[in-house]
C-alpha cells in the first residue's frame, strides 16, 4: 500500500511538471507549477533592455544566470554580437529576483573593460546577494514548516526539507570559500 502511496505521488508530480512545461527556463507565468518563476523582458531602447529573472531563494545564483542568458538571447535576436548585463538581486518574500538592463554590443562597440579590482569587488557583491538569498531560503524553511495531517506527506516533507537546507548550506560553504580567496586577492592588488 505504501510503494502504491509513493508511486502516485510521484506521477502527480511528474505529470504535474510535464504539464507545466516547465524545463527550469521560460518566461514567467508559463504552466501551472512555474507560474512564479521565469523571466520578463522589455525594450528600453534600440540597444537596451530591462530583464529580470525570478527563482526560489534558494537559486539565486540560477537566477543570475538566466537572467544573463535571457539578455543575451534579446540582444543576439536583436542583430547585436553580445549584452554587457550585471544584474542586481531583490529578495521578495519566498521568492529571488536577478534583474537589471542589458545594453547590447555591436563587435564594432567600444568595450569598457573593468579594471582586476572593479570585477573582484563586482563578484563580492554577487555574492553577498546569494548567501542572502540561501540563508532567507533556510531560514524560510525553518520557520514555515508546512504541516501535513498524512504522516507519509509528513515525512517526505522533512526528507525534502533537509535536504534543500543542506544543498543551501553547501552553496553557502562554497559561496564563502570563494569570497575569501577573492578578498585576499583583492587585498594583495
Amino acid at each position: 500500500m505504501r510503494s502504491m502511496i509513493f508511486f502516485t505521488m510521484g506521477s502527480v508530480m511528474l505529470t504535474a511538471c510535464s504539464e507545466a512545461g516547465w524545463e527550469g527556463y521560460g518566461p514567467r507565468n508559463q504552466g501551472a507549477i512555474g507560474r512564479a518563476y521565469g523571466y520578463s523582458d522589455r525594450k528600453i531602447s534600440e540597444n537596451t533592455f530591462y530583464v529580470d529573472y525570478v527563482e526560489a531563494p534558494g537559486f539565486a545564483t540560477d537566477a543570475r544566470e538566466k537572467a544573463k542568458r535571457r539578455a543575451t538571447e534579446l540582444c543576439i535576436e536583436s542583430g547585436f554580437v553580445r549584452a554587457e548585463f550585471t544584474p542586481q538581486f531583490q529578495n521578495q518574500g519566498d521568492l529571488i529576483m536577478a534583474y537589471g538592463n542589458a545594453t547590447c554590443l555591436s563587435s564594432g562597440d567600444q568595450v569598457i573593460q573593468l579594471t582586476e579590482k572593479q570585477r573582484i569587488e563586482r563578484r563580492i557583491r554577487e555574492i553577498d546577494a546569494e548567501i542572502a538569498s540561501y540563508n532567507t531560503s533556510i531560514a524560510a524553511s525553518n520557520d514555515g514548516q508546512a504541516i501535513f495531517i498524512d504522516p507519509t506527506l509528513r515525512t517526505i516533507d522533512a526528507i525534502t526539507s533537509g535536504l534543500f537546507s543542506r544543498s543551501d548550506q553547501n552553496n553557502i560553504a562554497k559561496l564563502q570559500a570563494e569570497r575569501a580567496q577573492l578578498v585576499s586577492r583583492l587585498q594583495s592588488l
